[in-house]
């Protein structure tokens, strides 16, 4: 009976296992998401120069602290057109980062809460026998 339940309890390890790695590796790209600078395709307009891409500020400066994403240095021409297109790129990376950081901590959670269960159903069976 007791090879029974261990070779049970080796294959329930598995699954977990890479469930756990799954949430970890989940959470972590949340989190760059929210952290890594969004680059967006229109670029300056500066007098007689060629576009190039603008990169914005972090999406948790531009949703946590409000910042204006006005390109850093002398302002192009279409300066508000890139900041209110950065604000965008902000706002819509720091709610799939925070998705995804949401989704890999529940997956984690819910394997925790998973083992503490078995380990106390193991506990319990060597207690009663």
């Amino acid at each position: 009976m007791d090879a029974k339940r261990s070779e049970e309890h080796r294959r329930r390890r598995i699954p977990r296992r890479w469930v756990l790695r799954t949430a970890i590796v989940v959470t972590v790209a949340g989190f760059l998401l929210t952290v890594i600078h969004p680059t967006i395709d229109e670029g300056r307009q500066a007098r007689g120069s060629a576009e190039e891409p603008s990169s914005c500020e972090a999406p948790f400066h531009t949703v946590l602290d409000g910042a204006d994403n006005l390109p850093g240095g002398e302002l192009p021409l279409n300066s508000e057109s890139i900041a209110a297109k950065c604000r965008e790129a902000g706002r819509t990376r720091y709610r799939q980062g925070i998705v995804l950081m949401g989704v890999g901590g529940l997956a984690g959670l819910g394997v925790a809460i998973t083992v503490l269960r078995s380990r106390v159903r193991e506990r319990r069976h060597r207690l009663s026998a």
